[in-house]
């Protein structure tokens, strides 16, 4: 090791001999004389800069979700056993669209109820119009007809708030009109879908006992998102709004939802994003997205950039030789990005560059 160390002192001796510059620290652009012998003899590469491209950044796994706006998971209202399925796995389905039904005896109690309450609040209703006619020819005082508003009013209310429960179960005006002419069976629960969308899994088979509140099926829509961990060092590089790319797949997202903590033990953030369109991906895939520059300006690789005390420091080619530039760098994933300092275009030296270093702080002696 000694010994590679005394052959790296002796050719930057050797070179900075004939090139002579003041150290780094004393000034953040330096010009360091370069001819053709030079370059070939320390092993110079130069690359040139360019902006950031779509798969330039940052990159982090995701996992696609269904939409946290939307419903993805149904489950039983009523204990009950599931009579049968309407649809399959993969069967795109539309809103209002029967899926399952299940015999529940608890909801033929609410049913019977229902149809109890209803007919009580025809009654009331036909009270009512009669005691306004005859509050009208002054039969009846306005005490007796506000009696009869309140009791009509409170058994609306009653029948209403059973419907209510009853269109949870799949009974809409149609299915309560059949079950109040008796042309329905009781106890029937109806699992309709609440969007258009697609099946994903169907969690029992014909028979089971399912309990209130058990999950049914998973269904996903047309919109779908992904859930991420990102590192606490990268917040400042995130906001709502911004636009991400998958590096797997030509798919563009928009962040939704940004944490404002982070999580004590990974030192993440969790990220939500939206897919800016219809995706042939699916709930649970694994992904890998690319988080793009926000700000205008070209990538620095990695290789180009060393440090000099708390200064990041590039090499940039010019006529005669090479200039050194301290410039202030952003992470984008492996390398970084210049805003300022470095133009589209020019090179900068991702080869040599801790040798033109140490020619800059003059190792090697005087």
């Amino acid at each position: 090791m000694k010994t590679r160390h005394a052959l790296l002192l002796i050719c930057l001796t050797g070179v900075a001999g004939s090139l002579t510059a003041p150290a780094i620290a004393q000034s953040t652009q330096q010009r360091i004389p370069l001819d053709t012998a030079t370059v070939n003899r320390l092993g110079i590469v130069y690359q040139a800069v360019a902006a950031p491209e779509s798969g330039d950044g940052a990159r982090f796994a995701a996992t696609v979700i269904a939409s946290p706006q939307a419903v993805s998971e149904l489950h039983a209202v009523h204990d009950g056993v599931l009579e049968g399925w309407q649809v399959q796995p993969g069967q795109r389905v539309s809103a209002g669209q029967l899926l399952a039904v299940l015999r529940s005896d608890s909801l033929a109690v609410m049913q019977q109820q229902w149809v109890a309450a209803a007919a009580q609040a025809d009654l009331m209703a036909q009270a009512l119009t009669r005691d306004k006619g005859l509050h009208a020819d002054g039969i009846i005082a306005t005490q007796r007809l506000q009696i009869t508003e309140r009791d009509a009013a409170a058994s609306s209310f009653e029948a209403d708030a059973l419907a209510a429960q009853l269109s949870r179960s799949g009974y809409g005006n149609t299915e309560r009109a059949a079950l109040r002419n008796g042309k329905t069976t009781a106890g029937l629960y109806y699992v309709k879908a609440p969007a258009d969308g697609v099946i994903t899994h169907l969690r029992h088979v014909t028979g089971d006992l399912i309990t209130a509140g058990e999950s049914v099926l998973a269904i996903t829509g047309d919109s779908l998102w992904v859930t991420a961990e990102i590192p606490a060092r990268l917040a400042s590089l995130v906001a709502t709004g911004q636009p991400l790319q998958l590096a797997d797949h030509n798919a563009a997202l928009t962040v939704r939802q940004l944490d404002q903590s982070v999580d004590t033990t990974s030192q993440t953030l969790g990220l939500l994003a939206e897919f800016s369109g219809p995706q042939t991906l699916l709930p649970g895939q694994v992904v890998t997205v690319v988080l793009p520059a926000r700000e205008v300006g070209v990538v620095i690789p990695a290789e180009a950039v060393v440090r000099n005390g708390d200064d990041r420091v590039v090499f940039v080619r010019n006529g005669d030789g090479v200039e050194s530039r301290v410039i202030t760098l952003q992470p984008l994933g492996a390398d970084y990005l210049a805003t300022t300092g470095v133009a589209a275009g020019e090179q900068v030296v991702v080869r040599g560059a801790s040798v033109l270093k140490g020619i800059t702080l003059g190792l090697g002696g005087e």
